[in-house]
């Protein structure tokens, strides 16, 4: 998450990008996301998420949210980690990271256990939830905005299936007109 807050003349342009989730891959790691940027990747950026690892013979490592460290903005926020896999029985998936959002970092998705799959992160204000991971399938899906995908599985009959899809970003501009001068006030979430 990265807001910034600043002065533009009427008639301006700009140029953005809202950043896209990151893929789910059956029995592979998953690849990252892209991160949201407005004017220019140097003014105002939220940046990606990295996927998590593949499960073998250990547990899988939940893949990280975009850190406020590599964030440009007059406020950022990190999203949150993503849960551990369970290497053992039916070996679940773990949950998501949710989205930063407008007013706190990310919640970090719940690690699977022998007997349960990892549970998404909720969304706070303004970024969307974590997938829940699975147990027999693939992961659940990030919710819109930017919420992480929730690990697959490895039944023990050998079926691999993908982790969910993290979630697209979003871009949301507000201003208010100050006599011929327009005051934009930026929000992005990834």
């Amino acid at each position: 998450y990265a807001k910034k807050t600043f002065t533009v003349v009427s008639g301006s342009t700009f140029s953005y990008l809202v950043g896209s989730g990151g893929l789910g891959v059956n029995d592979s790691n998953g690849t990252n996301g892209s991160g949201s940027w407005f004017s220019s990747s140097t003014f105002v950026y939220a940046a990606f998420g990295i996927s998590g690892s593949v499960l073998t013979n250990t547990d899988g490592v939940g893949g990280s949210g975009g850190l406020s460290s590599n964030s440009i903005g007059d406020v950022v926020y990190s999203g949150g980690k993503g849960g551990n896999s369970n290497s053992q029985g039916t070996k679940r998936g773990g949950g998501g990271g949710a989205a930063a959002g407008s007013g706190s970092n990310g919640a970090t998705g719940s690690n699977a256990t022998n007997t349960s799959i990892g549970i998404g992160g909720i969304g706070v204000e303004g970024g969307g939830s974590g997938g829940d991971g699975s147990g027999t399938a693939s992961g659940l899906s990030g919710s819109i905005p930017g919420g992480g995908g929730g690990g697959g599985s490895n039944t023990k009959g050998g079926n691999t299936y993908k982790g969910g899809d993290g979630a697209s970003g979003q871009i949301k501009i507000t201003y208010t007109v100050v006599s011929t001068l327009n005051t934009l006030k930026f929000v992005t979430w990834v």
